[in-house]
C-alpha cells in the first residue's frame, strides 16, 4: 500500500496506471553469442529444446525462452527446405482474392456417433438413420453418407463462407461460389474481378466435361489385340509350356 501512496505524492493521477513488470536490466539473460548458436542448431538440423541443450550443455527451458524470444519455438513457422522463418502473404485489400476448397465429411447418425456414444449404440443410431433416408450400402448394411463442405475464403482477412451440400459437382460449386460472393458484397466486400467469378466457373465446368469424356473413354469397348500379341508377348506352341508347366512334367 505504501509503494501506491508514495507513488500517488510524486506522480499524481498519472501514478497509478499499470506499468510492465520487466526489470530494466537482465544480467543473467542469456547471451547473443549463445543465443545464435541455438538458433543455428534449430535452423540447420531442426533440433527440439532438449536436444539442442545436450548439444549445448544448458537447461532445456533456457533454450525454448530464446526459441520462443525469436519467434522459432515451433517447427511449423520454418520452411523446412531453407529454415527460414514463414513469412505468411496476403493480399492488400478484401476482395482481391478468394480461395475455394472443398472437404468430406461422414455425417453423424442422428443422436450422435460411436465415438461419442460407444459403438453398440451408435450403430443403433445409424440403422435407424438409414431406415428414415432410405440409404443403404454394400450387403445391404446402412449408409448414413457424406458431407461436402464447401469454403470460399478471402485471402486478406481470413472471412470464410461454407456451406454443407450433397455432392461436389459442377453445377453446386458454382452455385455456392455465386452465394458467396453475394454474401460478401452484403458486407462491404467486392470479389474483385467479376472474372474470378466467371472464370472459376468455367474453369469447374472445363474440369467437369474432361472429367466426363475420359470417363467415357475409359469405358468404351475397345476390340481386345489377338491373344499372342497382348503385352508383347507369344504364346509357346507346346502345349506343356501354354499351360505353364515344367518339361519334365
Amino acid at each position: 500500500m505504501s509503494k501506491w501512496s508514495d507513488r500517488y505524492r510524486a506522480e499524481g493521477p498519472a501514478g497509478m496506471v499499470d506499468r510492465s513488470s520487466r526489470p530494466q536490466s537482465s544480467p543473467s539473460r542469456t547471451s547473443a553469442r549463445v543465443a545464435w548458436r541455438i538458433v543455428r542448431l534449430r535452423w540447420r538440423h531442426r533440433l527440439g529444446p532438449i536436444q539442442i541443450a545436450g548439444h549445448l550443455g544448458m537447461a532445456a527451458s533456457t533454450v525454448h525462452a530464446v526459441l520462443t524470444r525469436c519467434r522459432i519455438n515451433r517447427l511449423s513457422r520454418i520452411d523446412r527446405v531453407t529454415g527460414e522463418p514463414l513469412r505468411r502473404y496476403e493480399h492488400p485489400h478484401p476482395g482481391s482474392l478468394i480461395h475455394l476448397d472443398v472437404t468430406k465429411f461422414a455425417n453423424i447418425p442422428d443422436g450422435g456417433g460411436w465415438r461419442y456414444l460407444g459403438r453398440q449404440q451408435g450403430l443403433r443410431n445409424q440403422a435407424a438413420t438409414a431406415r428414415r433416408t432410405g440409404q443403404r450400402g454394400k450387403y445391404y448394411r446402412p449408409a448414413i453418407g457424406t458431407a461436402f463442405v464447401h469454403t470460399v475464403i478471402d485471402d486478406h482477412s481470413r472471412t470464410a463462407y461454407a456451406e454443407i451440400c450433397a455432392d461436389e459437382k459442377a453445377a453446386t460449386a458454382i452455385g455456392v461460389l455465386e452465394r458467396a460472393v453475394a454474401w460478401f458484397a452484403e458486407r462491404g466486400v467486392t470479389v474483385e474481378a467479376g472474372p474470378v467469378r466467371q472464370r472459376v466457373g468455367l474453369q469447374v465446368l472445363r474440369l467437369a466435361r474432361r472429367l466426363r469424356r475420359a470417363r467415357h473413354h475409359s469405358q468404351a469397348n475397345r476390340p481386345l489385340p489377338p491373344a499372342d500379341q497382348r503385352q508383347d508377348r507369344k504364346i509357346p506352341s507346346g502345349p506343356g509350356r501354354r499351360l505353364g508347366l515344367r518339361p519334365t512334367l
